[in-house]
């Protein structure tokens, strides 16, 4: 008879263990998913770029594709917020650019030029 109650002891402490271990690899799931999460925020977290305007990107057609800033930073721009850019700046100008990425390959998500603020839409801006 003693040696059921100890039987029965082993496994209800067993039982009575076994959502504790399952919720310890729950937290540790969610963290890890946490830090994935954090790290690819990071990555997309915009930075702002200020400089002057050292030349245009021009396509095959010599229409203005983007911007090139005198710290090295290029950006592609959508035609329409191109053409804007071009008509309302000269070599030269202030330019601030927010965006992500490398300063060769910047994606642009907004563009200032003499305090007007173009938003690039997520679908039209460079991959």
């Amino acid at each position: 008879m003693k040696k059921n109650r100890i039987v029965a002891a082993a496994v209800l402490s067993v039982l009575a263990l076994a959502p504790l271990s399952a919720l310890a690899e729950t937290e540790a799931s969610r963290e890890t998913s946490a830090t994935v999460k954090n790290t690819q925020m990071a990555e997309d977290r915009p930075e702002v770029r200020i400089g002057k305007l050292k030349s245009y990107l021009r396509g095959p057609n010599k229409e203005i594709t983007g911007v090139v800033l005198t710290d090295g930073t290029t950006a592609q721009l959508p035609a329409d917020i191109a053409k804007k850019v071009y008509r309302y700046t000269q070599t030269g100008s202030m330019v601030m650019i927010t965006g992500t990425g490398e300063p060769a390959s910047f994606k642009a998500r907004a563009i200032t030029v003499n305090g007007t603020q173009y938003n690039i839409p997520a679908e039209t801006r460079a991959n």
